[in-house]
């Protein structure tokens, strides 16, 4: 029984990992718009100065097995950047983590992932699209948009903010720095807890949540 086991361990332990650097960057300009699609990793989006989009990207695959070894592809079309991070032979193991530095004056990102996603400091218009990993976001400005599956969205709203939240099998977990502010909640199979009234007529910032499988939790900063 115990060689049965320690065989079944040693076929399910996790490979030592190799890891490459790659680092690119980008000029933007006013129009343009910021496309990120990755098969398996983590994603930081990080508001900054300046014209260009920087993004360091960490791939990951296992030692030794270099077809398995992540591919980013950064692409520059009119008035768009494409970035893609993609597994060649698909597993468990390899990921591609990116760290995007992106400018003020970039107006629309938009981010498929199935991963982690953490936001802080962006600005425009941003959308996000993950699977199996959580999105938390700060100190955002302007109209953000997400469909989490599989993982917990936690942020902080200020009053110029526009938030629209549909969560699938996760909580719900806002703070909200403003007195009077618009919240407009559809749940099922969840509760809600809110220091604010919901679904009323007016109000700042605007903020429409549906979850399903998750609590909602809307507190006051």
């Amino acid at each position: 029984m115990l060689l049965i086991l320690l065989l079944s361990l040693s076929m399910f332990s996790i490979p030592e990992m190799d890891t490459v650097v790659v680092n690119k960057s980008l000029k933007i300009g006013p129009k343009d718009t910021l496309y990120i699609s990755v098969d398996n990793g983590n994603i930081s989006l990080i508001g900054t100065k300046g014209n260009k989009v920087k993004i360091n990207s960490l791939l990951i695959y296992p030692r030794g097995k270099e077809f398995r070894r992540p591919e980013l592809k950064v692409s520059k079309f009119p008035h768009k950047i494409v970035v893609e991070g993609k597994v060649k032979a698909p597993n468990m193991y390899s990921k591609t983590d990116l760290v995007v530095y992106i400018p003020e004056n970039l107006l629309t990102v938009a981010v498929d992932v199935n991963g982690h996603v953490n936001i802080d400091g962006v600005h425009g218009r941003i959308t996000i699209q993950n699977t199996n990993g959580g999105i938390k976001f700060q100190g955002i400005r302007g109209t953000l948009s997400l469909k989490c599956t599989n993982g917990e969205v936690s942020g902080e709203v200020s009053r110029e903010d526009t938030v629209i939240i549909n969560s699938a099998n996760g909580s719900v977990n806002l703070k909200i720095d403003a007195e009077n502010p618009l919240i407009m909640v559809q749940a099922a199979y969840g509760e809600v807890y809110s220091d604010f009234p919901l679904n009323e007529q007016e109000g700042k910032p605007v903020i429409r949540i549906v979850a399903s499988n998750g609590d909602v939790y809307i507190r006051k900063k």
